[in-house]
């Protein structure tokens, strides 16, 4: 329980599925280096169980209450999934925009076999082909993130 500016009892409420979050994060690869951060911006916002958050990370927030902070650890079959090298392809360098400059590391946007568009890095650059890697950049990774409840918002409120 905290006590408002009025005086009366507020009771924090614990964080369950379908309540609306609104965080703070940092996420760091497993080397430290910062993957992503709300850190001076406004928190993220989330539905719980809407599928939007990682699972890993989803999973943790459950029974936290505004104002906690948490560490937690998410691996890839709880986070962005293992990496799956059936997702490297190689393909003629014709379907990209004529005189494109293509380099390695750089992300493209490609149709996928089921008809949406899908982000890919390139991996490398050959003559007439461009082997490109449609897996996450943080497949087959931990992420560790730092997370602030900033507020909670119930399903029924």
């Amino acid at each position: 329980m905290m006590v408002s500016n009025s005086g009366m009892s507020v009771k924090r409420l614990s964080i369950k599925v379908g309540d609306e979050v609104a965080i703070h994060f940092t996420a760091k690869l497993e080397n430290g280096r910062v993957a992503e951060t709300t850190r001076g911006k406004k928190p993220q916002r989330y539905e719980i169980g809407a599928g939007t958050l990682l699972p890993g990370l989803e999973e943790a927030l459950i029974g936290l209450r505004r104002g906690d902070r948490k560490k937690v650890k998410v691996p890839p079959e709880k986070g962005f999934g293992k990496r799956n090298e059936g997702l490297i392809e190689e393909v003629p360098k014709s379907i990209f925009k004529q005189g494109q400059k293509l380099s390695r590391g750089m992300l493209v946007e490609l149709q996928c076999r089921d008809g949406d568009r899908c982000l890919a890095s390139v991996r490398s650059v050959k003559k007439n082909s461009v082997v490109v890697d449609m897996n996450h950049p943080y497949a087959g990774r931990t992420l560790s993130f730092d997370v602030e409840i900033v507020n909670v918002r119930t399903a029924s409120s």
